[in-house]
């Protein structure tokens, strides 16, 4: 058994309880499951042998960042050509997202193989999609972009592009 910080409960009429409390979770169960005569105090602890309260599903908290995918199609593009740029499992994709090549030069302002662009959510919402002309590229190249989330900028993924 591992020990979990359990940091907020949802209650079934929607409402979160902002209280702490800890409890064991075995390796084959992923929730704890508190006392029902629990209180909403720092150091309230479950029974082991607790059954599950009837409105309160307690749930461990995780800090771990959603699983962003990113491409560009086509993967393999003319020197010419306009691509999609598309960015999956962003926390909350209404904020949009950037894709970027990286800086031709130390300094410079100009990237290879986009620009800095802007991605919206598509169709599905949940995808954020954008277009782009390929700037700065040679045939044969492969590059790089980058993609971030607005909502969470410090977490960046890339796509590679090759040029033909």
């Amino acid at each position: 058994m591992r020990p979990v910080k359990i940091t907020a409960i949802t209650v079934a009429a929607g409402a979160v309880l902002g209280l702490t409390t800890s409890a064991a979770v075995s390796a084959n169960s992923p929730t704890a499951t508190p006392s029902p005569t629990a209180t909403a105090s720092p150091t309230a602890t479950p029974s082991p042998t607790a059954s599950p309260s009837p409105t309160a599903t307690p749930s461990a908290s995780t800090s771990a960042k959603p699983s962003l995918r990113a491409a560009a199609a086509p993967r393999t593009a003319r020197t010419d050509q306009t691509v999609t740029l598309l960015l999956r499992g962003c926390r909350n994709p209404k904020k949009g997202g950037t894709a970027e090549g990286a800086p031709i030069s130390k300094g410079s302002k100009e990237r290879a193989p986009i620009g800095v662009t802007k991605l919206a959510p598509g169709q599905r919402g949940s995808t954020l999609v954008g277009t782009a002309k390929l700037t700065n590229v040679k045939s044969g190249g492969t590059y790089d972009i980058s993609f971030f989330c607005t909502s969470d900028p410090k977490t960046v993924v890339k796509a590679t592009l090759r040029v033909k």
